[in-house]
């Protein structure tokens, strides 16, 4: 209401100069605008007066001032200088238009993009292998040991300071990160060991908002815990992932920054969790969707479920065999069987789409067979059908990421390599 009265301020400042003026052409026009529609305008609703409002203040702006200036003793001079301005102005935005457009074609519809990323990333990996070290090896140790990331206390504005630990996987106590790597133009540096280390800015992000302010955090993070350019370490370490996770105190799936509505959004989720009544839940539903809130609401919620997470087959063994699996967003967290609830609710369903919200059933069924006493047998080949719209970089991960689904004991006549 406050901008609406600055825009009908605007409009009615120019509309009384206009009619002072000695202008034939302008000061009729304005009474007869003033006069026929005022009434009209003030008798409709918000969205369309401000409407009217903003498009009569542009016409006044652009059309009836330059021709009020051309009247007056100077008005040529002034027009001139007035009509070049706005000439700038179109000039400017237009070659904006231009550049983006040039930027999102070289990047994302032709293969530059494909060359450029390699290249960074080989560069990245280049850079990062002055902080590994090989892991304990021997008749005991192979394959037993795992390096874990310790995240030094800071603010947030401080760098992020590391540390790689070397831990014995039977003993170790860590979280583990689920997330999704993402890719990068602007690979962006953190501290590892006192040496400078580059990631993409999903996990930037991810770290930064994972920092405790007073104390360490261990945690488990694949591009930082693995070699990733010694592929015999690679192999092994794909080998231990379902133990990893299946060891971590905590899996958290990172699912990015979060926004303003993140919090009203995950509160709303709690109350969905917390009310077990059908009728209930369609009243907290109904009262939601008619909010002042819920145009936010709705965007974040759209955001969390169309996350690039979702779709990708690595995490699947990450949070079936998690013991605990948290969803965090920015700074807001969530367990993963408080938001369940919401995901299964028919209208939600409907609103958002059923793709995320299905392929969040079949974890939660696998998350339930591997707590059953007797689960149902499920082969690789029945995993490798479900999940089969899942994407991965490379295709042999489709099949590895799989593996740690099986039952003990069942041979695969699958190894990575």
């Amino acid at each position: 209401m406050f901008i609406l009265n600055i825009i009908h301020a605007i409009g009615t400042m120019f509309s009384l100069y206009l009619k002072m003026a000695p202008s034939v052409f302008c000061s009729p026009f304005v009474d007869f605008f003033i006069s026929s529609y005022y009434n009209r305008i003030v008798s409709q609703s918000l969205p369309f007066r401000i409407a009217i409002y903003i498009s009569y203040s542009i016409i006044v702006l652009f059309l009836y001032l330059p021709l009020l200036l051309i009247t007056s003793t100077l008005g040529i001079a002034v027009f001139i200088v007035f009509l070049t301005l706005i000439i700038s102005v179109l000039i400017v935005w237009s070659l904006g238009i231009v550049v983006s457009f040039l930027v999102w074609l070289l990047l994302y519809r032709i293969p530059l993009y494909d060359i450029i990323y390699p290249r960074i990333s080989r560069w990245m990996l280049q850079h990062n292998l002055t902080v590994y070290h090989h892991l304990p090896q021997g008749a005991d140790a192979a394959g037993s040991y795992i390096r874990v990331v310790r995240i030094k206390p800071a603010n947030p504005r401080e760098i992020i300071e590391c540390e790689l630990v070397t831990e014995d996987i039977a003993t170790a106590e860590y979280d583990a990160l689920s997330y999704l790597w993402g890719t990068t133009i602007f690979p962006y540096k953190i501290k590892v060991d006192g040496n400078d280390f580059y990631v993409t800015y999903n996990l930037f992000s991810a770290l930064r908002e994972l920092r405790r302010p007073d104390r360490d955090r261990l945690i488990w993070i694949d591009a930082l815990c693995i070699n990733q350019s010694d592929d015999a370490e690679k192999s092994n370490q794909v080998r231990l992932m379902r133990t990893i996770y299946a060891k971590a105190s905590n899996v958290i799936v990172w699912l990015g920054t979060g926004s303003k509505a993140t919090t009203s959004a995950c509160d709303f989720v709690r109350r969905f969790r917390d009310t077990s009544i059908e009728e209930d839940r369609d009243h907290l539903w109904a009262k939601l969707i008619s909010s002042g809130d819920w145009r936010h609401i709705r965007m974040e919620f759209g955001r969390i479920i169309s996350h690039e997470w979702w779709t990708r087959v690595w995490i699947i063994q990450e949070v079936v065999v998690a013991r605990h699996v948290l969803i965090r967003r920015g700074s807001a967290e969530l367990d993963w069987d408080t938001l369940q609830p919401l995901f299964m609710y028919t209208p939600f369903q409907e609103m958002f789409g059923s793709e995320s919200t299905d392929f969040a059933a079949n974890i939660q069924y696998l998350r339930n067979e591997i707590l059953a006493d007797n689960p149902t047998p499920i082969t690789l080949f029945d995993h490798v059908y479900k999940f089969r719209h899942q994407s991965a970089t490379l295709a042999a991960d489709n099949i590895y990421s799989l593996l740690g689904l099986l039952r003990p004991g069942f041979n695969s006549r699958v190894s990575p390599d």
